[in-house]
């Protein structure tokens, strides 16, 4: 077999075990003018926007400054996570000098170690800390089915529950935090008129005519932008979702006996059927009103990606507290896969498909609740705490 040579070096490539590449240096000279030191990513070569996709390469800043894209030559973890495309994960790509999958144990900030020639950093061959992360691209979302997904972006549902690919545990235990920026509605409430009949004697006490109808988007309601900011791998996925009230309903209890006794309630049944934006009358002979309010539900969500950085998700999580909830009900006319945040952060991506997907749980009982989305453990810290990695004596 022809000697292969790995890019930007003088070192033989080779395949020791199957799927098992070493590199070799070609003689001692070699070995002199190579040095290994610690970088810190600092970006992922971009090659797509919707879906957001990365190659395994990337920039690290070091005494060096800021490096050109470079390769990373660390082997992924068999099977985590091999791609619908029929790419493995542990594929490798000759030409580029990577592994397919291996973006998907790094983020930018991490701290790697780097191969450099004569003072260039050629390869990223692993963690600094020595603490080996087996790939991120998965969440899980406990609340109902269960749901975990294998492959974010194209939404492929893993059947493993709890276990990888290997038996081991997947140590989905970092839950996202949420965040909400809240208002209320200004848009005029509309109404539908429901049953109107009489009674006697009601639970009031008295005989009474009772109307009863449903108040839509009631003016004192609370509209409501909430984000989940998950840490996948090298991607902060910003879920966004909008809530809104869908209203209340009224039971209303006027004293005496019959229709005819209030002619102006079955006259507003009639008008209300043309203009749902008329109020019901206000009759001075009320007995009593009770309002039902219903709960909040999701409207639509809008799922946007970026290069995960401190920096960006502090900007993500500001950029929540200048959104205008009520302007966002007032203009926008919701769709599933519709961008209706075109003004946050421009790093972050719109994303069509995953917008779509997660809108299509408008009205699920899990979007009730904020706290529900988890994900892999990243930092030392964070795999330690989670037992994924032994603690030191």
């Amino acid at each position: 077999m022809a000697e292969e040579i790995y890019p930007g070096t003088e070192m033989e490539i080779y395949e020791k075990y199957p799927l098992s590449w070493r590199l070799d240096h070609p003689g001692f000279a070699d070995v002199r003018k190579t040095f290994y030191a610690k970088g810190v990513i600092s970006d992922f070569e971009v090659v797509g926007d919707d879906p957001f996709a990365v190659n395994s390469r990337v920039k690290v800043t070091g005494d060096w400054g800021e490096s050109d894209y470079i390769p990373l030559f660390f082997h992924p973890k068999d099977q985590y996570w091999d791609g619908w495309d029929g790419v493995k994960a542990t594929d490798y790509n000759h030409e580029g000098g990577y592994f397919e999958k291996s973006w998907m144990s790094f983020r930018c900030e991490d701290e790697v170690n780097v191969l450099l020639l004569e003072g260039t950093p050629r390869a990223v061959l692993g963690f600094f800390d020595g603490v080996p992360r087996p790939g991120e691209n998965i969440i899980k979302n406990p609340d109902a089915n269960p749901i975990y997904y294998d492959n974010i972006f194209n939404l492929e549902e893993y059947a493993g529950l709890d276990a990888g690919p290997d038996g081991v545990d997947l140590g989905l235990t970092q839950q996202a935090e949420s965040y909400s920026k809240s208002e209320y509605a200004s848009a005029v409430p509309t109404y539908h008129c429901g049953t109107a009949w009489t009674v006697g004697p009601p639970p009031i006490g008295i005989d009474a005519y009772i109307l009863t109808y449903d108040k839509f988007y009631n003016v004192n309601a609370e509209l409501k932008v909430v984000l989940w900011p998950l840490k996948v791998g090298p991607f902060l996925i910003a879920l966004f979702g909008f809530f809104e009230p869908s209203g209340s309903s009224f039971h209303e209890y006027w004293a005496g006996s019959g229709a005819s006794y209030h002619p102006e309630v079955l006259a507003w049944q009639i008008a209300n059927r043309s203009d749902p934006t008329i109020a019901p009358p206000a009759l001075a002979s009320l007995a009593n009103s009770i309002e039902t309010p219903w709960e909040p539900y999701l409207v639509s969500m809008c799922a946007k990606t970026g290069l995960y950085s401190e920096g960006l998700l502090s900007e993500t999580i500001t950029y929540l507290s200048t959104i205008s909830p009520r302007d966002i009900y007032d203009n926008v006319n919701f769709s599933f896969g519709e961008d209706w945040l075109p003004d946050a952060p421009a790093v972050l991506k719109f994303q069509y498909n995953l917008s779509r997907f997660f809108g299509g749980y408008i009205n699920d009982q899990r979007f009730k609740h904020t706290d529900d989305w988890f994900y892999r453990p990243h930092t030392k810290e964070e795999l330690q705490a989670t037992g994924l990695w032994p603690k030191e004596a």
